[in-house]
């Protein structure tokens, strides 16, 4: 019976190599420096988009999620977050999100933690850029004219 059970493991080693190590997967607020170099810095943001990404880190995804593990980071997490920026305007909310998102995303492709499980979300279209339909034809609220119309000199 034991010499079964190491043929089979032998057998696995053999098809899949050896073991890797699990890997320590860090925390959102460790893994926040390399995301600020090798992303915001790396790839040359506008300043003022950097300027963005790094307030929005320092004042509202740190303090709501820095201690979790990023592949802790779920739903619930974004609903906590949500739940703590409530005062704040929508369009706000979301560019937070997308930092958060574009946070996480880039762990994923760096290899530090795997597949993002679900889409970190918004709560819908800023109330400055969303698109409403009237009749046969869409206006744009944030610019007050019809889509396709030149801009007037």
């Amino acid at each position: 019976m034991a010499s079964a059970n190491l043929k089979t493991r032998g057998l696995s080693t053999a098809l899949n190599g050896p073991k890797q190590p699990k890997k320590e997967v860090p925390t959102l607020e460790d893994f926040e420096s390399r995301f600020i170099s090798e992303h915001v810095e790396a790839n040359q943001l506008k300043p003022s988009t950097a300027a963005s990404y790094k307030s929005r880190l320092k004042l509202h995804i740190r303090p709501a999620l820095g201690r979790l593990r990023l592949d802790e980071i779920d739903k619930q997490s974004e609903q906590r977050l949500k739940a703590a920026m409530k005062q704040f305007d929508p369009g706000t909310i979301n560019d937070t999100l997308a930092v958060l998102s574009r946070l996480l995303n880039c762990a994923a492709e760096w290899g530090v933690i795997g597949r993002i499980r679900e889409g970190i979300r918004g709560r819908g279209p800023s109330r400055t850029t969303r698109q409403t339909l009237t009749g046969s034809v869409w206006t744009c609220p944030c610019r007050g004219r019809d889509r396709g119309e030149k801009k007037s000199s």
